[in-house]
């Protein structure tokens, strides 16, 4: 039998291997525009993954500090969407904090990386010139909230995307609901060095 739990805000979500799963309607990530990638067959329509990994798999519910950052999240998905494209091209200038990875302060590399990437698929797309063009080489793919799973001491939500720029290992986002925490390599984001 299927475990279920039902959240007022969130909806009803399903127990499976390890986590509680659900679609969530988001439209404002359908920002992240970007088809160039085999995985992708269909243009975004505002639905995507909600995930509650769980501590040793145990069928519990989600954490209230979880639960709260994801209702937060609902609330504030055009302004998060716009933060995760800005601290992306401030990472890719150099500007604002550090995220370790290797396009910080390289956009000549990123354009680079996009021109490969872009030739591998027979496809287009412009170089960025501001936050709003990195949407266009970004898909988010999966939403995860949780903390042990990421080794850290609270709960925060992880965005993950498929990237013109990052083909090889995707990239993931941290945040708090408020801010935008880490950018790195997915599954593999850490926060800010700086």
């Amino acid at each position: 039998m299927t475990a279920l739990w039902q959240h007022p805000q969130l909806g009803s979500f399903v127990f499976e291997d390890g986590e509680w799963k659900r679609i969530l309607n988001l439209p404002a990530f359908d920002a992240f525009a970007y088809t160039a990638d085999s995985r992708l067959t269909t243009a975004p329509n505002g639905d995507y993954s909600l995930v509650f990994p769980v501590d040793g798999g145990e069928q519990i519910h989600p954490l209230d500090s979880a639960v709260a950052l994801a209702t937060t999240l609902v609330n504030h998905s055009e302004r998060l969407a716009r933060a995760i494209a800005l601290a992306i091209w401030n990472d890719f200038r150099g500007q604002g904090p550090d995220s370790g990875m290797w396009w910080h302060d390289n956009i000549v590399e990123v354009n680079e990386s996009i021109d490969c990437a872009m030739s591998d698929t027979n496809s287009t797309l412009p170089f960025p010139q501001n936050a709003t063009d990195i949407q266009a080489l970004m898909r988010l793919f999966e939403i995860r909230i949780g903390s042990s799973a990421y080794e850290y001491d609270y709960p925060l939500i992880m965005f993950r995307f498929y990237a013109a720029f990052e083909m090889e290992h995707d990239v993931a986002v941290l945040s708090d609901a408020q801010s935008i925490l880490g950018i790195g390599g997915d599954l593999d984001v850490t926060l800010f060095l700086s």
